[in-house]
């Protein structure tokens, strides 16, 4: 899914996009924020899942 990610990113109409990865893939997924720069990313632990949040940075 972390490489994945960089593709929906890239590519996404929306302005947020969820994930919902085991722990060992969030480092992949703040590796897409390298490439994908327009974006943010705030994860959270819910039980044995990580809920990660990327949203569109406000373009000026």
């Amino acid at each position: 899914m972390g490489s994945d990610a960089s593709w929906y990113l890239r590519f996404s109409r929306t302005d947020r996009q969820v994930f919902w990865v085991s722990p060992g893939v969030v480092p992949q997924l703040e590796n897409a924020l390298y490439v994908e720069t327009d974006w943010t990313l705030t994860t959270q632990d819910v039980g044995e899942y990580v809920r990660a949040e990327f949203v569109r940075k406000r373009r000026s």
